[in-house]
């Protein structure tokens, strides 16, 4: 599996330093992929960019970088949340990029209702914490409804995203622009014509995981529930992802 390259992608507000550890503890664990993190406009390291008010404008621009920095044939995309929105739409105008794609815990307009896709508690969470100013009252904020474990992973996760909030500040109106353009997305009703797995988890507090399964069953794709983590399933349970990627490349790729 050497020759394969995962082009990774966050979600809302989130950027390539909120992946911690466990890209690399997937890396090693898929035995020498590659994964190539793309970095959203307006999040991360490119927080001080504007942010695209359109899925549409973040693919060309997430697609040059791809050009730029991805040299082999064997690609993949795994995407979350909004990542995974943008991901749709990027194996939709180019199927040619992709041999598959893994969607994890997204949500499409057309497909699920709008509080199911954005739950109410989530929605009331960002719009608060864009505007709070106060570094570890937003992280706690943001990771109570991101962050289903309440034991040690849940402080270690905390402690680790409020030094981030202090490094990678995202401006009020950047958040705005990327919850606008996440729900506006709307696909096509039919598939991309790239194999797809939908992963999911069950107490996701920020996408209901009805959301995954409407997709999985629409375009009868296959679905790996998660029975315990929430939205942000990497940081949870990063093997559980790996363990799922490797069982997926050994079938389809």
């Amino acid at each position: 599996m050497s020759d394969k390259t995962i082009v990774a992608l966050r979600g809302l507000i989130r950027g390539n330093p909120h992946w911690g550890d466990n890209i690399k503890n997937i890396e090693n664990y898929l035995e020498g992929v590659n994964i190539l993190t793309l970095e959203i406009a307006g999040a991360g390291t490119r927080n001080k960019e504007k942010s695209f008010f359109s899925v549409d404008e973040n693919i060309h621009d997430l697609r040059r970088q791809f050009k730029e920095k991805c040299s082999t044939n064997d690609n993949h995309i795994m995407a979350i949340s909004f990542g995974g929105m943008i991901a749709t739409r990027w194996m939709e105008l180019y199927p040619e990029d992709f041999k598959t794609g893994i969607l994890v815990n997204t949500s499409f307009k057309g497909y699920s209702a709008p509080l199911k896709r954005l739950r109410p508690k989530a929605a009331k969470t960002f719009l608060k914490v864009i505007f709070i100013k106060d570094k570890f009252k937003k992280e706690e904020k943001l990771c109570d409804i991101s962050i289903a474990d309440r034991g040690e992973k849940f402080q270690e996760i905390l402690e680790r995203h409020c030094k981030l909030q202090k490094e990678y500040p995202i401006t009020p109106k950047n958040g705005l622009t990327q919850i606008f353009a996440g729900l506006k997305f709307k696909p096509s009703k039919k598939k991309p014509d790239v194999p797809i797995l939908i992963l999911v988890s069950e107490n996701d507090q920020i996408c209901h995981s009805d959301c995954s399964k409407t997709i999985a069953k629409a375009w009868n794709a296959p679905i790996k529930i998660h029975p315990t983590a929430g939205h942000d399933l990497s940081n949870e349970d990063s093997t559980w992802i790996a363990k799922q990627v490797k069982e997926w490349f050994e079938n389809y790729s």
